[in-house]
């Protein structure tokens, strides 16, 4: 049994090589005749028939052989037996199907000569073939996110009140600025009568103190110009004496004539200053009387004002009756709709509403009493003011008075020294008279009296300008004080106006009414809500992006939004990026403002967001899954043509970004050949090919 197993496989080989000379003995023999004769079934049956005869005599050997290894037992030696046996046996039965195949084409051929053809068309394979484009890439990332509403408004009132008008109602579409509701604005309309009363008065006292201040600086003026004329004469007196002493003789001569007509210069001087005094205490005195007219307006605004105080005050106590009255009525009404409840007789809405109106009414009593005790303890701003406007007035007053004896105190002294000026000139006519007698004694003591005489004009001057000036500085102060309170009456009106526009709810955007808070003739206190508006017409879809995409974000960037929901995609622009990296998943939130024409968008939908990453104008572009990878690179099949036929071609390629199907190709493609789509994995490099357009 060992020898058995030593020699098997030349036994093996011993059968193969009698099963191989047996078949070239018969096709030897039959050699000639197949030239002449064609072949036929009976010659191929022949050589089968042979080669059956040994593949038994192969079979039967190796189950000798396999046999007494099973006798042996099953070791490695045994093993490699059996398989080798295996293996000659299929290799055996293969190449007997080849020979049989090969002979059976040989003999096709001998009976169709198109047949070759028939077997060539066999080899090749039937693929489909697409051109490749050359077109603008871009690579989209897709974002999840959700639809919100860029306007949504709660609405209140900022001053409380009872709502008088409510102008809408829940589904209303409703403009921008349109109003909504109104709070009761009574209070504040009588507030503003009072002002606005307050300050026609304070305008006309304005007025009337620019009136005055102008008459004064008029009347002081004149004084000075009246002084300056005095003043002039005084130094021509003093000119002319000079004259006189440098022409003596002449002087002499004429001193009679020229002394005469000093004295009647000074009698005109007198002459006119006693007009001027009588013009300035007439315009004094209309300065006065219109100073009292107005302490006299003065005091009846502040009769006025204590009169509009009681009556508010009478007023007040009224209604507190009239709502103490109420209260019982409404006491008693609750006392009666609480002891039916308490008897289950009568509807909860009834006992509601008389408990609630009973408490309305003691709320607007401690309302009412806390008006009349802050009126009896609390202090009149505009009754303070007309006060104090009018001490102010009486102060003027004196002080006008003491400008005024000031004034005439000054004028009496320049009457008095151009009386005496006069009396002096007189004098010295009968000095110069007495002078020219003895030689003209004492010419040097009337220039000095004429120098004293100038300067003493001249002091008078400056002394009177002072007095303007203190008096000037004075009047400004006043009518600054006016035209201050005109300033402070019209911010408080301004300030009203601004409270009065605030009783009024306006729409600050266009939009659907979607919640009404509070119904005509509630109390609305301020900052309560009262409509809730919202607005469909601008939408906007928030997303959250990694933020490894930061780079790529920018403000106005074009993206594209889908509503999956709706089936509708949009072109957008990003409206406003985050500032802030959410820690817990590394992303950043941002904003895309989206438009609803038709509102068929609504709050809260998932939409998705379309970022470009990546953009290239006129790429080499291919379908993604048609690119075959290899260990040197990745590559595709290209149409090559060649005569009359077609071949798949390989050609390596460079890919770079992918997106949506399609992958640009860098290097390997110009754009235009024709590439192996369907079936490209079932070809290789050099097949005939058949493409399927």
């Amino acid at each position: 049994m060992n020898q058995l197993q030593v020699d098997s496989p030349t036994f093996f080989d011993l059968v193969r090589r009698c099963v191989d000379a047996s078949t070239d003995k018969i096709k030897k023999g039959h050699a000639q005749k197949m030239k002449k004769i064609k072949p036929t079934n009976y010659h191929i049956s022949t050589i089968m028939r042979t080669q059956f005869f040994y593949l038994a005599v192969l079979i039967i050997g190796s189950s000798l052989v396999i046999g007494c290894a099973s006798e042996e037992g099953d070791t490695p030696t045994v093993k490699k037996a059996a398989l080798e046996q295996r293996l000659a046996s299929k290799k055996a039965a293969a190449e007997k199907a080849s020979f049989e195949a090969k002979e059976i084409e040989k003999e096709l051929l001998s009976l169709d000569p198109k047949y070759k053809e028939k077997l060539e068309e066999k080899k090749w394979r039937m693929v489909s073939a697409k051109k490749v484009g050359v077109k603008d890439f871009e690579q989209l990332t897709e974002f999840q996110g959700t639809v919100e509403t860029k306007g949504d408004f709660m609405l209140s009132s900022e001053i409380g009140g009872t709502v008088v008008k409510m102008n809408v109602k829940e589904g209303d579409r409703v403009k921008a600025g349109q109003p909504l509701a109104r709070v009761d604005d009574q209070a504040l309309r009588r507030s503003m009568d009072e002002l606005e009363t307050s300050l026609r008065f304070a305008r006309d006292a304005v007025i009337q103190r620019q009136q005055i201040i102008e008459k004064d600086k008029q009347a002081k003026q004149n004084s000075i110009a009246e002084l300056e004329t005095s003043i002039l004469l005084a130094q021509d007196v003093v000119n002319r004496r000079r004259q006189i002493m440098d022409q003596d003789d002449v002087a002499k001569r004429n001193s009679v004539s020229e002394l005469e007509t000093s004295i009647r210069l000074a009698q005109e001087v007198i002459d006119r200053r006693r007009q001027i005094i009588a013009k300035d205490n007439e315009a004094k005195d209309n300065s006065m009387a219109e100073l009292e007219t107005s302490i006299r307006l003065a005091q009846d605004v502040i009769e006025k004002q204590r009169q509009l105080k009681a009556e508010n005050m009478r007023s007040l106590q009224s209604n507190l009756e009239e709502l103490k009255l109420a209260k019982d009525l409404a006491q008693d009404i609750f006392d009666r709709r609480k002891k039916l409840w308490d008897q289950n007789i009568g509807s909860e809405i009834e006992f509601l509403q008389a408990k609630n109106n009973l408490e309305s009414i003691k709320k607007k009593i401690e309302g009412l009493e806390s008006q009349i005790k802050q009126a009896e303890t609390g202090k009149d701003l505009e009754l303070s003011s007309a006060i104090s406007n009018l001490e102010s007035l009486q102060k003027k007053k004196v002080t006008l008075q003491s400008q005024f004896d000031l004034a005439n105190q000054g004028s009496d002294l320049e009457l008095t020294s151009a009386i005496s000026n006069l009396e002096s000139l007189q004098k010295k006519k009968k000095t110069v008279e007495s002078q020219i007698a003895t030689a003209n004694k004492g010419s040097d003591l009337e220039l000095a009296t004429a120098i004293s005489n100038v300067e003493s004009l001249q002091q008078k001057k400056q002394t009177l300008q002072s007095q303007i000036a203190a008096a000037n500085q004075g009047s400004d102060l006043e009518l600054d004080k006016a035209r201050v309170d005109v300033e402070n009456l019209e911010t408080k009106k301004a300030a009203l106006q601004d409270q009065m526009k605030k009783t009024v709810v306006y729409a600050p955007a266009g939009g659907i009414v979607d919640q009404v808070m509070i119904k005509q003739g509630e109390m609305a206190g301020p900052g309560m809500p009262v409509v809730m508006l919202i607005n469909t017409s601008k939408l906007q879809v928030k997303a959250s992006v990694p933020e490894s995409y930061l780079a790529t974000l920018e403000r106005n960037a074009p993206v594209k939004v889908s509503i999956p929901a709706l089936e509708t995609t949009q072109d957008a622009l990003i409206s406003n990026i985050g500032e802030l990296i959410n820690p817990n998943n590394r992303t950043i939130d941002i904003e895309v403002a989206i438009n609803n024409p038709d509102r068929r968008i609504k709050p809260n939908l998932m939409a998705m967001v379309q970022l470009r990453e990546y953009a290239e104008d006129q790429a080499v572009v291919v379908p993604t899954n048609y690119i075959l990878n290899a260990t040197d690179g990745d590559y595709l099949f290209v149409v090559e043509k060649q005569g009359k036929k077609e071949i798949a071609r390989k050609v390596n390629i460079t890919t770079g970004v992918s997106s949506a199907g399609e992958t640009i190709v860098t290097a390997g493609l110009k754009g235009g050949e024709e590439i192996v789509t369907e079936g490209s994995r079932m070809v290789n490099d050099g097949d005939p090919i058949k493409v399927v357009r």
